[in-house]
């Protein structure tokens, strides 16, 4: 620091000295706060630097975050519409195969109704065969009984 008192009269001029080391003193600490005042100044535009830089670096990392963010949305985007082909062919073919099912149910259906009209046909045809024999068989016995008799009758004339 400065010392009013270590300057000498040459430098302050004619006049009082009491005075003008006092106006020294004055200008000298004027002067001094003026330059704490710059530093303050000086250190507060570096702060607001600092703080700047801060600010910028958590831009950028907050952009870089949200870059991620918007590719891994695209990504998931392009996963689901990808998927979403896949889904549309899956039901496309399981539309297919129920119309497939469908058609073959019917084919069963109809053979099924066949089948037991064919079935009952049968039964039919059967029945009558059944009913034939046994007329059959009665007609047969009816003739073995005219036989037995008309063989009696004949060994009855043949005695007489």
């Amino acid at each position: 620091s400065v010392n009013a008192n270590d300057i000498s009269p040459s430098l302050a001029g004619k006049g009082n000295d009491s005075e003008d080391a006092m106006r020294f003193r004055e200008v000298v600490m004027e002067h001094m706060s003026n330059v704490e005042k710059r530093i303050q100044y000086l250190s507060d535009n570096e702060a607001n630097l600092i703080d700047a830089k801060n600010f910028q670096n958590f831009s950028v990392t907050t952009d870089q975050r949200f870059n991620d963010v918007l590719f891994q949305l695209s990504s998931l985007l392009s996963f689901i519409q990808g998927h979403g082909n896949v889904i549309g062919e899956v039901s496309k073919s399981l539309i297919s195969l129920n119309t497939t099912l469908l058609d073959l149910q019917l084919s069963i259906a109809t053979l099924n109704a066949k089948v037991q009209e064919n079935a009952f046909k049968q039964q039919e045809e059967i029945s009558k065969l059944e009913e034939h024999v046994y007329n059959t068989s009665a007609e047969i016995k009816s003739l073995e009984e005219k036989q037995v008799h008309l063989e009696q009758e004949i060994k009855g004339e043949v005695k007489l």
